[in-house]
């Protein structure tokens, strides 16, 4: 028999090797995939308790729901991570989050009319049968509960024009998260 000529033995080895690089670079990319999903999971855990620990009396709705995180396939090699607020969480959070936009809601003042989600219990249901009543000045709206018997009991809520300051700046949480997620690759890997 023959031996192989050094030609066919170095094609052998190359394919050989070219086989065991490619099944670990499918090992790698996959334990590297799953670090930055899990990395960028921790950061969004910690983003929106950040952004709880800043909204003066969160309510479930603001603390634990607020950010969303998506992995999305951009290609063969390419992945995509966001982290974002909610359409819903936005509109909610956009007095405090380095916007301009000033509070235009009903800012309940008595914990006595507001139920676990800091809503203000059968608010159109009262002010349909006139339990209720709005009372609008130049800038602001207050509602008076008119069947209370002690005056500390009366008002409910108040609106008023007013600009919120600026607990968050996304800029910072921004950073802080690229920060972060660089960190926990680093630990995971």
């Amino acid at each position: 028999m023959a031996k192989p000529s050094m030609k066919d033995r170095n094609a052998a080895n190359l394919a050989r090797t070219m086989k065991q690089m490619e099944r670990w670079r499918i090992e790698t990319s996959d334990t590297v995939e799953d670090a930055m999903f899990k990395a960028g999971k921790l950061v969004s855990i910690n983003m929106q308790k950040e952004i709880a620990r800043k909204v003066d009396g969160p309510i479930n709705f603001t603390a634990k729901n607020a950010l969303y995180y998506i992995k999305e396939k951009k290609g063969i090699y390419a992945r995509e991570y966001r982290i974002g607020i909610k359409d819903a969480q936005d509109l909610y959070l956009s007095a405090i989050i380095d916007r301009k936009k000033p509070t235009d809601k009903l800012i309940p003042v008595n914990p006595k009319y507001t139920d676990k989600n800091g809503n203000i219990k059968g608010l159109s249901r009262n002010l349909k049968n006139g339990a209720y009543v709005k009372v609008v000045q130049a800038t602001e709206t207050i509602l008076i509960n008119t069947k209370a018997k002690k005056r500390e009991d009366r008002l409910i809520a108040i609106r008023k024009l007013s600009k919120r300051p600026h607990k968050i700046s996304w800029d910072k949480l921004e950073e802080s998260a690229v920060k972060q997620f660089n960190q926990k690759i680093k630990d995971i890997l």
